[in-house]
């Protein structure tokens, strides 16, 4: 897939989420079609999409994009966008090839949580 001229390339880590996203999107407007927008997943899965394709493929580079040493010097390239306060999408780009890899996003179940035990 490409987006404003970057190619779009997605883990299979990623893809299995999307996928359980979609799926919890279809039981959610099965469930109630009326008002099936309100749902966290229907939530999540458009929040997820608009980062993927439009404000990403915008521009990768974006400083609020870079996690500095967050996870060591020798992870400086990979990147991560904050969404809905609580989430996190993690990619990598290249920007003479024009390609932007999608690795993973954290769920309901990965969470950080202020001041949990596996609060960094």
């Amino acid at each position: 897939m490409v987006v404003n001229g970057w190619t779009l390339l997605f883990h299979e880590a990623i893809v299995g989420q999307l996928r359980a996203l979609v799926a919890a999107e279809a039981r959610a407007r099965k469930a109630d079609p009326k008002n099936f927008r309100s749902n966290a997943n229907v939530k999540l899965f458009a929040a997820v999409a608009k980062l993927m394709l439009e404000a990403i493929p915008t521009d990768p580079g974006r400083p609020e994009y870079r996690q500095g040493n967050t996870l060591g010097p020798q992870y400086r390239h990979w990147f991560r966008a904050r969404f809905l306060g609580r989430f996190r999408l993690f990619f990598r780009f290249d920007s003479r090839a024009r390609i932007i890899a999608y690795a993973w996003g954290n769920d309901e179940r990965s969470l950080r949580q202020r001041g949990g035990r596996n609060d960094p």
